[in-house]
C-alpha cells in the first residue's frame, strides 16, 4: 500500500453551516421555536432543520392487530439553553408516560429531527454528553425502555455519538446508563446536519413500555464540552514559481538539491506516470527498466536519485539512479517498499510494508539496513514512515495514535520527538535541510490541508495562491528554496517553489478554505501509479 500509508484516513465531510456573526442567543420556549432556524448558546450555534416527526403509538391488549398513532407536533417539546461551566447544549422537555397494565400491549412515544453545531472562532468542540432523565417501572417484568440518541460527524471526520439510557429486559435485566459522553478522537468546529449513519434524523427521543409495564421519559439533555482553540500558523510571505512538465496533465514535484534541480514524476496524456528531472529549463524523462510508473521522491546534492517503481504486476519497490545506473532496494521480506530521501553521503530511508500488515520506516546506511518504529505509535496496526534525512543523519517521519490522527517526529541520535504543527488536526512533517528547517502538511479543525514551514520554533502557513483543495510541501534546501505541489479546481496537480520572503502578506495567497465534500477510501496497492499526489496527501485517496 505505498504511499496511502503517509497519512491517515478522513471520512465524509460535509460543508459548512455557514456564518455565525449575527446569530441570536437561543431563547428559552418549545422545539417549535427553534427548529429551523440558528441560534447560539455559549460559544456555540446551533443550527436546527425542519424535518421533525414526533408521534405516540399504542397497541390494544384486546385487540393485538388494532394499532393507534397520534401523531404531535415540537410545540409539545419544551427547549431549554444550558450552560455549565465549559459545557453549552440544551435540554428537551418531553414528559413522555408509556402505561401498559391494563391499557396497552405496548406503547411507545417517538420524537426525531436533525441539527448540526458550529464553534466560534475562539472554540473548538471536545466531547458531546447525553442524558436522560425518568424512570422505568417493570411492574410485568417483561421490557420497558427510556433513551435518546444523538450522532454527529464533524468536518474533520470526527465522530460524537451519545446514547443514554435505561431498560428493563425480560431476557437481561435492568440495564441503567443513564449519562453518556463521547470524547472526539479530533477536536471539532463545525458538524453536518445529517446522521453519520446515513439516518434521516441526527437526533431521536424514545419512551417504550410492552405488557404491563411503564417508562417515563421526562427530559433529555444534550451538552458540547469546549475548549480554546489554539491558532494554526499565520500565513507566510512566499514568492512563488509554477513548474509543469511540458505536455504533462498533472505534475508532481517531489525533491530539490542545492543547485536548484528538480525530481518528480508527470503523468501523459494516456495515464501514465513517468519521473522527470529538471535542471534549470531542461526537462529529463525517468524510467525504470521494464516498470509500468516511476516516481523520484528525492535528489542529493551529487546528483544521486531515490524513489520508487511499479513492476509489471504493480508490486511496489524502491529504486536508486546513481551515475546513470538503477539499483533496486527493497528491505527484507517486504511487500512494498519506497525510498523517500537521500542525504549527501548517500544514506537513505523510506517506508515498507509487511504482510499482516505492518507498515515501518527504515534508515540504510553504513551499518546496513534498520527498521524505525516510533515507540508512540498506538494505531491498531504497526504504522510508522519515515520521509526525511539530512547529512547529520536526522530523521522525519510520521506515525497515527490510537485514534488513528497523524503526529510528526524527529529521530535523532535513537531519540524520538513528536512534532505538532499548533493548532492543527494531524501533522506531516516531509523533508528538512542542513539547519533543521522543517517542511510538511497539515490539517486544521475543518480538516482542510495546508503546507507549512518550520525554522526554530517559529511555523508559517503555505499555501498556493488559488488552490482550491490541498497544498502539499516536500523539501526545503539549504537556501531556504520550498518544493510542493497544489491541486487546481479541475482536480490537475501542478508544482511549485517558493521562497520565503520578509514578513509580510503571503504574495497573492489566498487560504485553502474550501473543504470538499468527497468521501476518502483506502487506497490500494497500484493507485499511486495514476493518483501519486493523492498518497502524498492526508486521507485523500479518493477515485
Amino acid at each position: 500500500m505505498p504511499r496511502s500509508f503517509r497519512a491517515v484516513l478522513i471520512t465524509v465531510l460535509f460543508g459548512s453551516l455557514g456564518g455565525y456573526a449575527q446569530v441570536q442567543p437561543c431563547a428559552t420556549g418549545t422545539l417549535a421555536n427553534v427548529l429551523g432556524t440558528s441560534c447560539t448558546i455559549g460559544p456555540i450555534t446551533f443550527t436546527f432543520g425542519n424535518n421533525f416527526n414526533g408521534f405516540t403509538q399504542t397497541q390494544s391488549v384486546n385487540n393485538i392487530g388494532h394499532i393507534t398513532i397520534t401523531f404531535f407536533g415540537p410545540e409539545n417539546i419544551g427547549f431549554i439553553p444550558v450552560t455549565a461551566g465549559s459545557q453549552s447544549g440544551f435540554q428537551l422537555v418531553t414528559n413522555f408516560v408509556e402505561e401498559t397494565l391494563g391499557k396497552f400491549a405496548d406503547s411507545r412515544s417517538v420524537a426525531s429531527f436533525s441539527y448540526g453545531v458550529q464553534a466560534d472562532d475562539t472554540s473548538e468542540i471536545t466531547a458531546e454528553t447525553g442524558t436522560v432523565d425518568g424512570s422505568i417501572n417493570p411492574i410485568a417484568q417483561f421490557f420497558a425502555t427510556i433513551s435518546s440518541s444523538d450522532d454527529h460527524e464533524f468536518r474533520n471526520g470526527s465522530l460524537v455519538q451519545v446514547m443514554p439510557f435505561e431498560t428493563f429486559s425480560f431476557f437481561a435485566g435492568l440495564s441503567l446508563d443513564p449519562t453518556v459522553t463521547s470524547t472526539l478522537a479530533m477536536p471539532g468546529i463545525t458538524s453536518g446536519p445529517t446522521d453519520p449513519s446515513g439516518l434521516a434524523f441526527t437526533t431521536q427521543l424514545t419512551a417504550l413500555a410492552d405488557l404491563g409495564d411503564e417508562a417515563i421519559l421526562n427530559s433529555a439533555t444534550f451538552l458540547y464540552t469546549t475548549a480554546p482553540r489554539v491558532p494554526t500558523p499565520p500565513a507566510g510571505n512566499f514568492q512563488f514559481q509554477n513548474i509543469d512538465f511540458p505536455g504533462a496533465a498533472s505534475t508532481f514535484a517531489d525533491g530539490l538539491n542545492n543547485h536548484g534541480q528538480i525530481v518528480g514524476a508527470y503523468l501523459d496524456s494516456q495515464g501514465n506516470l513517468h519521473g522527470y528531472l529538471q535542471d534549470g529549463s531542461n526537462f529529463q524523462t525517468i524510467d525504470f527498466p521494464n516498470a509500468s510508473g516511476t516516481f523520484p521522491t528525492a535528489i542529493s546534492n551529487s546528483g544521486a536519485i531515490v524513489g520508487e517503481y511499479a513492476d509489471a504486476s504493480g508490486q511496489g519497490h524502491g529504486f536508486t539512479l546513481i551515475d546513470g545506473t538503477f539499483t533496486t532496494v527493497d528491505f527484507p521480506g517486504s511487500i512494498f517498499s519506497s525510498i523517500i530521501d537521500i542525504n549527501d553521503r548517500g544514506d537513505l530511508v523510506g517506508i515498507y510494508e509487511l504482510p499482516g500488515p505492518s507498515v515501518h520506516g527504515f534508515l540504510q546506511d553504513k551499518n546496513g539496513l534498520t527498521s524505525i518504529d516510533d515507540p508512540d505509535q498506538a494505531f491498531v496496526i504497526p504504522f510508522t514512515q519515515a520521509f526525511g534525512i539530512n547529512n547529520r543523519e536526522n530523521i522525519l517521519g510520521a506515525f497515527p495514535d490510537a485514534a488513528g490522527n497523524t503526529h510528526g517526529f524527529s529521530l535523532f541520535h535513537g531519540a524520538f520527538q513528536t512534532i505538532d504543527v499548533p493548532g492543527a488536526g494531524t501533522t506531516t512533517p516531509e523533508g528538512l535541510n542542513e539547519n533543521n528547517a522543517m517542511v510538511g502538511i497539515y490539517t486544521d479543525l475543518d480538516a482542510v490541508q495546508h503546507g507549512y514551514v518550520q525554522r526554530s520554533s517559529s511555523f508559517s502557513t503555505l499555501d498556493f495562491p488559488g488552490a482550491i483543495e490541498i497544498t502539499i510541501v516536500f523539501q526545503i534546501n539549504d537556501p531556504g528554496t520550498v518544493v510542493g505541489n497544489y491541486v487546481d479546481d479541475q482536480g490537475l496537480t501542478h508544482s511549485f517553489l517558493a521562497d520565503q520572503q520578509p514578513d509580510g502578506p503571503q504574495n497573492g495567497a489566498g487560504k485553502n478554505d474550501k473543504a470538499k465534500s468527497t468521501p476518502s477510501q483506502t487506497c490500494s496497492p497500484a493507485d499511486w501509479t495514476h493518483h501519486p499526489e493523492k498518497m502524498r496527501s492526508v486521507g485523500r485517496c479518493h477515485m
